[in-house]
């Protein structure tokens, strides 16, 4: 038993460090006035190694007339999509999206694939812009919004009737429902 206890243990420390990099948080949420020029939210990129990292915009979600933009760690102009990074060991890198939604209220989302060698991540911002006027109509847009449906493999489908799907929400909540009917 010890000795299974003790390869556990390695495995699980070498399972850690086989990543080169983390990201503090994966799933961003922003909103704003669809009046705004610009808005915005951000996360860290963690590196375990020293090395270079990739990335690119892999889903675009938003309204046709939104505009974005990718700060990792310094901005870029709108529309860059992808990038190369150097990175060094211990440092955390900031890593931002600006909504620009041109008086076009709506929301969307922006999927941004990580990757070097051996590891690769994947951070979404989830975006909303309403036209709220009040606390009482803000709360209302405030409700969770069906973001995507999946089978149970994360394959993006239409629910099949009789089969299981998940369904992924604005607010990070995720919901098995199986279409009866």
């Amino acid at each position: 038993m010890k000795k299974l206890l003790f390869v556990f243990s390695i495995l699980i420390g070498l399972s850690i460090h086989s990543q080169n990099f983390t990201l503090q948080n994966d799933s961003i949420y922003l909103s704003g006035l669809y009046t705004n020029n610009d808005f915005d939210a951000s996360t860290n990129l963690d590196a375990h190694v020293n090395g270079s990292i990739s990335w690119e915009i892999i889903t675009d979600s938003i309204p046709s007339n939104w505009d974005y933009s990718i700060c990792f760690p310094s901005c870029h102009s709108i529309g860059v999509s992808n990038g190369i990074l150097n990175i060094s060991d211990g440092d955390s890198y900031f890593l931002n999206c600006h909504f620009y939604p041109n008086n076009t209220p709506g929301s969307g989302f922006i999927t941004m694939k990580i990757s070097d060698s051996i590891t690769t991540k994947f951070v979404s911002w989830y975006g909303l812009a309403n036209t709220a006027s009040s606390l009482g109509e803000l709360n209302q847009m405030n409700k969770p919004f069906l973001l995507k449906i999946t089978d149970l493999l994360g394959r993006e489908t239409e629910p099949v009737k009789g089969e299981l799907s998940l369904h992924f929400y604005s607010d990070g909540s995720i919901l098995k429902k199986m279409m009866v009917e």
